[in-house]
């Protein structure tokens, strides 16, 4: 009766580990190839409120769901990095002091849109800052109020958490370039079995007054 018992506490054991620890070890599981994403098997009362588990039929459609994320991440990597680079030589370049030809400084609010899966979804960035315009009237950002992004379209399936946020001024103050960092997590039902899928994604958006 004693063995029986202990037999059973170890077997829950194994089990609460299997279905509530991480999965980072290989980027490969059961022949499912998800690459640089990180992967995680959660319980029904894990599931964020709001969040509705895509439901996946076959281990075909699982592969070329993830095959998805990853080339879409490798563009939106890819962009990032060229723009990065881009920003990086405008960056204090004809640098003058501003001659403003009106006291009131102007608000505003301007976003960029990053599609996820295909369009089905995206993350918005949003930057509210103020200007000022100059003696040639040329409008110059002054100061930055906010900088927040959110998960819009069909996103029962997914969530979004903004990480960080920094801004930068370009071109002699005409350009407020921004960067957000977060994780978006794809919640799967495989089997009966609720799969996550996260990715960390940079995004950078340029805004002019």
């Amino acid at each position: 009766m004693k063995l029986r018992r202990m037999l059973a506490v170890i077997f829950s054991a194994v089990v609460l580990f299997t279905f509530c620890s991480p999965v980072n070890a290989a980027s490969n599981i059961d022949g499912i190839d998800y690459g640089d994403l990180e992967r995680r098997v959660i319980s029904k009362a894990e599931v964020p409120e709001g969040v509705v588990p895509r439901v996946i039929n076959s281990e075909e459609e699982l592969q070329n769901y993830l095959n998805r994320l990853q080339e879409e991440k490798r563009q939106m990597d890819a962009e990032y990095r060229a723009a990065i680079l881009a920003a990086a030589k405008r960056e204090g370049v004809g640098e003058e002091s501003l001659h403003i030809t009106r006291a009131s400084v102007q608000s505003t609010s301007k976003y960029k849109d990053f599609k996820q899966c295909g369009g089905l979804h995206y993350v918005r960035v949003r930057a509210d800052f103020t200007y000022v315009t100059d003696a040639n009237k040329v409008k110059r950002v002054k100061s930055v109020k906010s900088v927040t992004s959110s998960n819009h379209g069909m996103t029962a399936d997914s969530k979004w958490t903004q990480n960080s946020a920094s801004t930068k001024k370009l071109d002699d103050s005409r350009t407020l370039a921004v960067t957000v960092r977060g994780k978006m997590a794809h919640y799967l039902l495989v089997k009966g079995i609720i799969e996550v899928y996260s990715e960390e994604l940079s995004l950078y958006a340029e805004f002019r007054p």
